[in-house]
């Protein structure tokens, strides 16, 4: 195998974990919004703007549970529809907002 056909398969098995990764995300989500209005809102995202998201919060007696996080949207993924958030801390911790997580745009 050649160099250029490693290369090639890890950057292409790093996009399928992205897209896998953003699919988890966007389809396991329950944010009970029906799916024409978290689009309506992802619309209407700008940079800098406070955006409300659910997270993963541990697994409880009834399975999965979520928690709201805030963060500032940073750039805009067209590829993938969805934002990536920067949810604060030392680092800038990233997030990502779309339709599936998505909860509601502050200021």
């Amino acid at each position: 195998m050649g160099k250029g056909s490693l290369s090639s398969a890890c950057g292409s098995a790093l996009e399928l974990t992205n897209l896998a990764c953003c699919a988890i995300l966007i389809h396991m989500t329950p944010n009970n919004l029906p799916e024409t209005e978290a689009q309506a809102i992802l619309d209407r995202i700008t940079p800098r703007k406070r955006v409300t998201v659910l997270v993963p919060n541990g697994i409880g007696r009834n399975g999965q549970e979520w928690k709201e996080k805030s963060g500032v949207a940073v750039m805009h993924n067209r590829e993938q529809n969805c934002w990536v958030l920067n949810m604060g801390g030392a680092h800038g911790t990233p997030g990502i907002a779309g339709v599936g997580n998505i909860v509601r745009l502050g200021n």
